[in-house]
């Protein structure tokens, strides 16, 4: 230890290698009096002749040492020497596997999966069947205790289990099981948190519209600290630029999780599509899809559930936090792909256009469906900077990824396809909405029942923008319930102050194809952009209170927001 406390410099290496200079190697570089130093690959002599002349005193023990990192050093190696995990993981897997590999006979393990009350997070617990289940009626139903997952009270807290969809189970290996639940009360009925059971109902009654969808499921991997895996412990890693997609262990951090849970999907059956690394380091992406219907919900319910059990297995966290770090750093979405059986056909961008036009009319609406905190978390991360549009505005183009929804550019040119919605937060999922009035409204409860089931598509209301699509009347012929005028409300703007460097616009012109013609509408709101975002805090808490709405404009009419 004398040799490493011999070392004065701003920033150090792993204890277990040195680190070369960021442009090729050969020295050390220094941007300013406060950048990070970084040391070539040498000897003893080589750390003696860089060093910066700032003493540093290690204290506490070797493990718990970590690096500080200014945000202006480029192309370091920022993985911490201290990485908080959990005591779980430490434990010998080997002795695990040797259990593992004992035989079970004709016995099954099913492991039933449900959502909590939350809408966001999940539960599991296993039963033992006598024989390998080939359907879902070779599954019983099962019950649990619902009062301890915010579903029931404690007085009558038996709440029951019922499959919905099954799948090969990657960790304890075939012939068991995963099995995804739907969740109803004592008395049979569905569940107030059971928003599947509602999706199941419109989607037979879209079912002629084949709908499609491709969820692109953004994430970041933290320490059981809630630090970002990789990051060092007292600074940040080099800007991003390098990360996407990159290779190398100064660009990936924690491809080995990324690789066990892709192995574990295609083995469980899940139809994941592909996975990358994102803009900010320790963040990746999975997608699902495409799938039809009710199936898209199952397949990435299941597909979280597997990266929340791989990460366990490697004592780290994964968040769905659209913005887990503030400021110039690139915020976790889950992008939306969507299509109907018109859209695909030769033609097709004219229903994309129409349904774009459509979807214009409700951005608010939908603002408010995207996230767990009714458009709060979304608005730390829309904010027109880090490939997002912004949040008070809607906007679409081909190939632009600071639009509300992009046009793929090889639909632009073959005139068919999809498009995907840009605004669904990560999170999405644990907001609730029912049906204003309890009973049938025409288009307008069916836009908010398929809400519902757009929210357990992945958690959110996404299928409300397609009935939006598909069974809007013309303008001015739709009457506005106070709830739709409350989900209208405006959001508080985001403070652009820390977004200022480095981020992109949200509004830009598309880069439409010769032949290619699209009208971007803008949403207008019903009300003035409060300046300070504790009156609007203050609003929204008046508006859970049934306080009566505020007056929308006359001109425009709201049925042409």
């Amino acid at each position: 230890m004398g040799y490493l406390e011999s070392i004065r410099a701003s920033c150090w290496c792993e204890l277990l290698g040195f680190l070369p200079g960021a442009r090729g190697g050969t020295g050390p570089q220094e941007t300013s009096a406060s950048t990070v130093v970084e040391f070539p690959l040498g000897t003893k002599k080589n750390w003696e002749k860089y060093k910066c002349g700032k003493t540093w005193e290690p204290k506490g023990k070797a493990h718990s040492w970590g690096w500080l990192l200014h945000p202006s050093c480029r192309n370091s190696l920022v993985r911490s020497a201290a990485m908080a995990t959990s005591a779980s993981s430490h434990l010998s897997k080997a002795i695990k596997h040797m259990y593992m590999k004992l035989p079970q006979g004709e016995k099954v393990q099913a492991m039933y999966i449900w959502i909590d009350g939350t809408g966001e997070h999940l539960r599991c617990k296993t039963r033992t069947l006598d024989h390998e289940p080939k359907s879902l009626e070779d599954l019983p139903e099962w019950n649990f205790d619902g009062s301890s997952t915010f579903q029931a009270e404690g007085s009558n807290s038996d709440m029951y289990l019922r499959p919905a969809a099954m799948f090969r189970d990657p960790f304890r290996k075939d012939p068991n099981k995963l099995v995804l639940c739907e969740v109803f009360k004592y008395n049979r009925q569905s569940a107030e948190t059971n928003l599947r059971h509602t999706c199941r109902r419109i989607m037979d009654m879209v079912s002629n519209q084949h709908p499609w969808f491709g969820m692109e499921q953004e994430y970041t991997l933290l320490g059981t600290d809630g630090h970002p895996f990789g990051w060092p412990s007292n600074g940040f890693p080099g800007p991003q630029g390098p990360y996407y997609c990159g290779v190398g262990a100064d660009k990936a951090y924690g491809r080995d999780i990324v690789e066990a849970h892709y192995r574990a999907c295609l083995y469980a059956g899940v139809k994941i599509g592909g996975t990358n690394a994102e803009v900010m380091p320790a963040q990746w992406e999975f997608q699902v899809g495409p799938c039809e219907g009710i199936e898209m919900g199952d397949h990435l319910w299941i597909a979280r559930f597997i990266l929340h059990r791989v990460c366990e297995d490697f004592g780290v966290i994964v968040s769905f936090d659209p913005k887990p770090i503030p400021g110039n750093w690139n915020g976790a979405g889950c992008h939306t792909n969507f299509s109907t059986k018109n859209m695909r056909e030769d033609g097709g961008l004219k229903h994309i256009e129409e349904a774009i036009e459509k979807l214009s009319k409700r951005h608010q609406y939908h603002i408010r469906a995207y996230d767990p905190k009714g458009g709060l978390d979304n608005a730390r991360r829309l904010t027109g900077f880090h490939e997002t549009s912004n949040i008070h505005e809607f906007s679409a183009g081909v190939a632009n990824r600071g639009a509300s929804i992009r046009i793929p550019r090889n639909v632009g040119h073959e005139k068919k396809g999809y498009f995907e919605d840009r605004r669904p937060s990560a999170n999405h999922g644990a907001s609730i909405q029912k049906p204003p009035g309890g009973a049938e409204r025409g288009p307008i409860t069916a836009m908010h029942s398929g809400g519902l089931a757009g929210h357990y598509l992945g958690g959110e209301r996404w299928l409300g923008a397609l009935f939006c699509v598909l069974f809007t009347p013309p303008r001015g012929t739709e009457e506005f319930s106070v709830q739709e005028s409350r989900a209208l409300a405006p959001l508080p703007r985001h403070t652009k102050a820390a977004e200022q460097t480095g981020g992109r616009g949200a509004a830009r012109a598309p880069l439409a194809p010769a032949g290619f013609r699209y009208n971007r509408p803008h949403c207008q709101l019903l009300h003035k952009q409060p300046a300070q975002l504790g009156t609007v805090l203050r609003a929204l808490f008046l508006q859970t209170k049934q306080h009566p709405a505020p007056p929308a404009k006359k001109d425009p009419s709201p049925a042409s927001l």
